[in-house]
């Protein structure tokens, strides 16, 4: 539960760290540090207890601006939480913070203390930082590699050398971390919250990786010291995402944006009436040779795995087994060829969830993963991927991601009954119709829009079918959630042969175009008074009558488009729920045109 930053550039980097921080308490500490790069050395200032008690300390220390450091927030493992436990650790050359457990870290201490290193913590991580001081010779990566060479363990480490203080140094094995790239500025990070106030574009570091990170790019090599090109990713969620959005805490708000996140994870898996997972490999006649479905997740995904357990015996007349993954991977559970694994994760970087994927896959058995986020070690690892488009879940009780786990594997065993027969097709569509439905059902009471149905783009679309290997981004439909009571609920038909710009014109009458989100082209336009030159008076913030516009793929003589009006509710909250909470973009070329189209026909442009 730990939490890692490292910033290199122009900024203040102690901000910037104590920032990404205060990003990453949710993941739960016991105290904090940070590890600054200065004229004089690395400083280090760290503290038991809250960020609030690190910030008192740094504003008494006063230090010089840096423009590179690393943080940390630790939940003690080795070692009671205090100041001395706490990380960075450091020696007079090297600064790391690490996540994970070194498991050999008592050998190598002793191997140390023959050698007259001294320790004042009851840490794993002293340990590490003072193996890789005694490997040090003033070539940072060789260091390195030298010391992980003789570490068992996990660990995820961002490292500063005291003769290179305008770099940083990231190691991965088994335990999450990315990079971020930012203009004349680059990150380091344990989740990904910790960069967007700053950045969206990262990269994933995969097994046994070392990135060399300073303000002009980042270098990546492999487990055998060979340079190596990572994918540089764009997160689909923004900081504001990430933030509680006027409520007052994490959990209510993501008890209230269920509704959509079931919307945009069922929607475009429901093709005429039947489940389609989207899945070009799983074809039924695939389905119909499968053994036994091996569910295997930790906490709250187990628990999904149950309900998707009932759901495939019931459905499919299927075997199915679920299991923890910490006890999955050491069992030498019984699998065969024709079996299928689920891996469920929100994260998608679950160590012991990860760890029984590998072992299925050593088995020769196909794994499907249920995933949250795109381009996680698991999506990138499994032999197909099934996304839940979430967004962000932040409170540590799993609520959205729970619910759309479950929801996706309720389409997994609807289609696997179809395709082996065992229940009417009649019947698959009434289940798959009551599924689709629970959007509405999921609403917050007082605000259900019942019977709402939604735009679900091309099927012939390639992209749209396929979010499997390739991490594609798609548009997805949504709903709104709660936001001052749904009014109504309209579907138009129209011709996509117009301008978008006019489309949208048509489909809304006069008004003003507010806000376009990238992310599933929202569009918010005041229905409210007009001024005396046609156009609509709006005041940011105050309360308006407003419309949300859902608006498909631009292909094909005629599209629908799902028109929900919500009454007196304030802009910031609709941009909160409408544009914020769907995990997934449009491609910039189709803001562009529509933003084209609308400077055209007059009406102005999407921000």
């Amino acid at each position: 539960m730990c939490g890692i930053v490292g910033y290199v550039g122009k900024r203040n980097a102690q901000d910037v760290l104590l920032d990404g921080l205060e990003k990453l308490e949710y993941r739960g500490y016991d105290s904090a540090g940070v590890a600054l790069a200065l004229e004089g050395g690395i400083r280090v200032v760290k503290s038991k207890g809250r960020l609030a008690e690190l910030r008192k300390r740094l504003a008494v220390e006063a230090l010089a601006r840096s423009g590179c450091g690393i943080g940390h927030t630790r939940w003690a493992t080795h070692g009671e939480p205090s100041d001395v436990n706490s990380h960075p650790h450091s020696t007079p050359r090297v600064s790391i913070v690490h996540n994970g457990i070194i498991e050999n870290y008592g050998v190598l201490k002793e191997r140390l203390m023959a050698k007259g290193y001294t320790f004042e913590s009851e840490t794993d991580t002293e340990v590490l930082v003072k193996l890789i001081d005694s490997c040090y010779e003033g070539e940072p990566l060789k260091a390195l590699r030298a010391a992980l060479a003789m570490v068992r363990g996990s660990y995820a480490l961002a490292v500063l050398f005291r003769d290179f203080p305008d770099t940083l140094f990231a190691v991965k094995r088994e335990s999450p971390l990315i990079v971020g790239w930012g203009e004349e500025e680059n990150f380091i990070a344990s989740d990904i919250p910790a960069l967007l106030k700053y950045t969206r574009r990262y990269s994933v570091l995969e097994e046994g990786d070392m990135a060399v990170v300073n303000a002009d790019g980042i270098r990546f090599y492999n487990e055998f010291a060979e340079p190596v090109e990572r994918e540089v990713l764009t997160a689909n969620w923004d900081q504001e995402a990430a933030e509680k959005g006027g409520y007052p805490h994490f959990m209510l708000k993501e008890i209230n944006e269920q509704p959509a996140a079931i919307t945009a994870t069922v929607s475009p898996r429901v093709e005429n009436g039947l489940p389609d997972l989207r899945v070009p490999e799983l074809t039924d006649e695939r389905l119909r040779r499968i053994g036994t479905v091996h569910l295997v997740g930790c906490g709250t995904a187990m628990h999904a795995g149950m309900v998707g357990k009932a759901a495939i015996e019931a459905l499919a007349r299927v075997p199915a087994q679920v299991e923890i993954a910490s006890e999955f991977r050491y069992r030498n559970p019984i699998l065969r060829p024709e079996d299928l694994v689920i891996i469920i994760s929100q994260s998608g970087e679950t160590s012991d969830t990860l760890a029984a994927l590998k072992l299925a896959k050593s088995r020769g058995v196909p794994v499907l993963a249920i995933v949250n986020v795109v381009g996680s070690s698991i999506a990138r690892a499994a032999d197909y991927v099934m996304y839940t488009y979430a967004g962000p879940e932040i409170a540590v009780a799993s609520t959205k991601a729970y619910m759309v786990q479950m929801c996706v594997l309720y389409l997994f065993a609807l289609r696997l009954a179809y395709a082996r027969g065992m229940q009417t097709d009649a019947e698959i569509r009434r289940l798959t119709a009551e599924l689709a439905a629970d959007a509405a059902a999921a609403a917050p009471r007082g605000t259900r829009a019942a019977g709402t149905q939604h735009y679900r783009g091309d099927p012939d679309d390639k992209d749209h079918r396929n979010d499997q290997k390739d991490h594609a981004h798609h548009i997805h439909p949504s709903a709104c959630g709660r936001v001052g009571g749904v009014t109504a609920v309209q579907r138009h038909t129209v011709d996509a042969a117009q301008p978008v710009g006019q489309r949208l014109h048509g489909l809304l009458g006069a008004g003003v175009i507010i806000t376009g989100s990238p992310i599933g082209l929202h569009v918010l336009v005041q229905k409210g008074t007009q001024r005396a030159d046609g156009q609509a008076a709006f005041q940011p913030g105050a309360a308006h009558d407003v419309v949300v516009a859902a608006v498909g793929l631009i292909g094909g003589q005629q599209q629908q488009h799902t028109i929900v009006l919500v009454g007196r509710a304030k802009l910031p909250v609709v941009k909160d729920i409408v544009g914020k909470a769907f995990h997934c973009r449009v491609a910039q070329q189709l803001i562009d045109r529509v933003n084209a189209d609308l400077r055209a026909a007059g009406i102005g442009q999407a921000d």
